[in-house]
């Protein structure tokens, strides 16, 4: 099952509220990549932006940290790695998303309405020309035209099938749709990108978080967030974040590796019963070479995308988050983890050679949601808008959401999502002074 945030603030309001920008190598790489505009240095302003929107004066910090952290930390240096403590996205230790941010201080204003319950079902499109959006609302369908411009921002995975269902896209499929055409662009909903991940988990000798959730402190640990924004309930699914380099010469890091002194399932694969005391580590990709991609099951609008990615379909994929599992045993054997970790619980320390890590990863691997891609921006012949966000071949229709990333951050992706939205807000603004002057 793939994921979406259907809601006000879309997946800010349901994630595990990590506050990391992208690194400045990967907004170099857009820029490379022949977009201009989209370089670390142009696009640290609208992340400072998008780090006071959601931050403010509280900078993120954690609520609740865990002296393991402070040893994971400590280890983490011993080796020369890039380390840091997670920042938030709260306020007082309460989720801060970007609904609360940027939606709610502005709700009154006379020229917002906010519709919710709706299905986006399609663009209106004339003679190549964006002219309004159809929408199915409490089973009636309705229309809304615009006199500018339409933003599109479903996100990684509606985005396209809402292009596709409006006649943008492979001409071919949309044909065997029952689709017809209006502007044939094959780029739409391939390039599919992932964080793949898998979790490695160490019984302790001293109290983690899993040892406070119990039912017993329910309301103390309730009391504790409510009242005060303190406590174990305001911990976010990672406290610390480490860059691993996976290979030699290697010019920006391959792996980051979240740790977190609390230890829980993101499959139902693993049904044995959790240690009191854990801690759990995750090596993410940061660059998959795998590819997948979106495509329309009919052209219901209710139809839910089809959506085909398959992990590790590239070898190095594997290779790298195998050579991570060695980094992080070297990690939790250094003298600040050594003494407070038991054993190894997942995937064991009988889990040895390569053959037997890659068999583990393969079967246990799980995505991150950091869903991105699918609407790349850029000129070549897959490119699905420009480096200002507008659509190729079709007027007044922008895209700004994770889709447009040409090549996926090296983080966790909230942050970028909302750079993007920053710098597309700035393009608009600018493009209308210009148009009026």
């Amino acid at each position: 099952e793939w994921t979406t945030g259907k809601g006000l603030g879309g997946t800010s309001a349901v994630n595990g509220m990590l506050f990391i920008q992208g690194l400045a190598s990967d907004y170099d790489h857009w820029a490379e990549l022949g977009n201009q505009g989209w370089a670390y240095q142009d696009i640290l302003p609208y992340d400072e932006k998008v780090r006071a929107m959601v931050l403010g004066e509280m900078a993120g910090e954690l609520r609740y940290p865990h002296p393991l952290i402070t040893a994971f930390i400590e280890a983490s240096q011993s080796l020369n790695l890039d380390t840091k403590i997670r920042t938030v996205s709260q306020k007082k230790g309460w989720r801060n998303s970007s609904a609360e941010a940027y939606l709610t201080p502005i709700k009154h204003r006379n020229n917002l309405t906010v519709l919710t319950d709706v299905l986006v079902t399609r663009l209106l499109i004339e003679n190549a020309v964006v002219t309004g959006v159809e929408y199915l609302q409490h089973q009636q369908y309705k229309q809304i035209f615009c006199t500018k411009e339409v933003i599109l921002s479903a996100g990684t995975l509606a985005t396209p099938k809402i292009l596709m269902l409006s006649g943008v896209g492979p001409a071919e499929e949309l044909q065997q749709h029952g689709i017809k055409p209006i502007h044939n662009l094959n780029g739409v909903g391939k390039n599919l990108q992932e964080h793949p991940a898998f979790l490695i988990t160490y019984e302790t000798s001293v109290p983690t978080i899993n040892s406070e959730l119990t039912f017993g402190n329910a309301l103390s640990n309730f009391a504790r967030w409510f009242l005060k924004g303190r406590g174990p309930l305001t911990t976010p699914v990672s406290q610390a974040i480490t860059f691993l380099n996976t290979q030699p010469n290697a010019k920006s890091p391959t792996v980051f590796l979240e740790c977190t002194a609390l230890e829980f399932r993101l499959t139902n694969q693993a049904t044995d019963e959790k240690p009191p005391y854990s801690i759990m580590l995750a090596p993410i990709l940061c660059h998959s070479e795998t590819r997948g991609y979106v495509s329309l099951n009919s052209n219901n609008p209710l139809d839910k995308p089809k959506i085909h990615y398959e992990f590790f379909a590239c070898e190095n994929d594997l290779k790298n988050l195998i050579q991570s599992l060695k980094i992080t045993r070297q990690l939790m054997a250094t003298p600040a983890l050594a003494p407070l970790v038991i054993e190894e619980k997942i995937p064991g320390s009988a889990i040895k050679t390569d053959a037997e890590i890659a068999n583990h990863i393969r079967k246990t691997a799980v995505r991150s949601f950091h869903n991105a891609g699918t609407c790349k921006m850029g000129h070549d012949d897959m490119a699905v808008v420009d480096d200002k966000l507008r659509v190729h071949g079709i007027k007044n229709l922008r895209i700004a959401d994770c889709s447009i990333m040409p090549t996926i951050v090296s983080v966790n992706t909230m942050v970028t999502a909302l750079t993007i939205a920053e710098k597309c807000a700035d393009m608009i603004l600018t493009d209308s002074t210009s148009i009026s002057t």
